[in-house]
Parts: C-alpha cells; sequence; structure tokens
C-alpha cells in the first residue's frame, strides 16, 4: 500500500498514532485562510493553527508549520515533501495519497453569498444556480455534491479576496465560501453590506 500523509482538518489527534514522537520534527502545511490560520507579525496564528500546536505540544510531538498556496501544499504533501496539511476537506481522490482520521477540529460551512440586490435565491437545489457563473477558489473541494455538479458554471479565483472582489463588482453573480473566511475578508475590505449571504449550508 502506498504511504500516505497526513490531513489535518480535519487536524485529528489519532494522526499520532502513525508517528513516533521521537522520529523527527513534523513539517505541517497549509494556506492563508482566515481566520484559521494566517500570518501576523512573522507568525502563523489562527484558531486552527492553535489546536494542531497544543495539541502536539500535548503529546510530545515537534511541529513546523508554514503557509504556502494552496496548489503547492497539495503538492507537497502528494511528494512526500510534507508530513501533514490542513485546513483540508475530505475527498475521495485525496483519500488516495492522504490519510484522515476519524475526528477533525472543525466542520466546514460553505455557503453561497451574492451581491446585494442581486435577486438570488437558494433552497438547497444546485440547480437552481445553473445559470449562475459561480466563483470558487482553485484547487478546492466544497464537498463531493458540489464538486461533481458539471452541469454548474464555475469559475476559479486564486485568492479569497479575487473571489469576493468579483461578486462585489458584479463580474460573479453568486460564490461559494466558507461563511467565517468570507466574513473576515468582508470585514477587512469593509465591504460587507455589499453582499448577502445565502444561509443553507452547501454539503
Amino acid at each position: 500500500m502506498k504511504k500516505r500523509v497526513i490531513a489535518v482538518l480535519l487536524f485529528m489527534l489519532g494522526i499520532v498514532l502513525t508517528i513516533s514522537a521521537a522520529e523527527k520534527k513534523m513539517l505541517l502545511v497549509c494556506e492563508e485562510y482566515p481566520p484559521y490560520q494566517y500570518s501576523e507579525n512573522g507568525r502563523v496564528v489562527g484558531i486552527h493553527n492553535d489546536i494542531v500546536e497544543e495539541a502536539a505540544k500535548n503529546l510530545g510531538i515537534k511541529v513546523e508549520i508554514i503557509l504556502v498556496p494552496w496548489p503547492r501544499a497539495l503538492q507537497m504533501v502528494k511528494t512526500g515533501k510534507a508530513d501533514g496539511i490542513f485546513s483540508i476537506f475530505k475527498t475521495k481522490e485525496r483519500e488516495e495519497y492522504l490519510y484522515f482520521p476519524k475526528w477533525g477540529i472543525s466542520k466546514a460551512k460553505n455557503i453561497f453569498i451574492t451581491y446585494k440586490g442581486s435577486g438570488i435565491k437558494y433552497s438547497g437545489d444546485f440547480r437552481e444556480m445553473k445559470n449562475c457563473t459561480i466563483g470558487i477558489l482553485r484547487d478546492n473541494s466544497y464537498g463531493e455534491k458540489f464538486d461533481k455538479a458539471d452541469f454548474l458554471i464555475k469559475e476559479d479565483s486564486k485568492t479569497s479576496e479575487n473571489l469576493l472582489r468579483k461578486i462585489i463588482l458584479k463580474r460573479n453573480k453568486v460564490g461559494i465560501m466558507n461563511y467565517e473566511v468570507a466574513k473576515y475578508h468582508l470585514n477587512k475590505m469593509r465591504e460587507e453590506e455589499k453582499i448577502e449571504y445565502l444561509f443553507i449550508l452547501i454539503t
């Protein structure tokens, strides 16, 4: 069986069962994804980062956590250049090269967002969005049902800020984002009043 590395957002405490604490320092990769993890004064901080570091400390495991662009983070764990990754959504494709333990540190709250006055409504059926261009983050997963909905028109953005800006400028009618991440960036951009959240969770 091909060796798999650790996936951690679903960061689960069971990951340590596969690694001897005395072996080496674990290199964990993640992307800039506030408020879950981000750079501040040259350090990686955030909700998920704090949990990962505390769990590692309690279990006697040394970790180094670095922020890299998401495509690079995925490539690093695929090629064995990193020992683990967070925050990451579980998919069948990723299970080919990642080990996802049973329990996670958080549950993704992905929702559709649109600009104020767009008239877009969402009751839980993706087909309601089939005539809209939906902004997504490149190489992100939003769950198997959404990822495989090939009748939807999807447009990549490199960053959360770019995705939000396209909606604010009405280049895209709809985007899909983690609710907490969207709120963080919109508050920072002082643009939240221009956005409507369609609150039914995407699963």
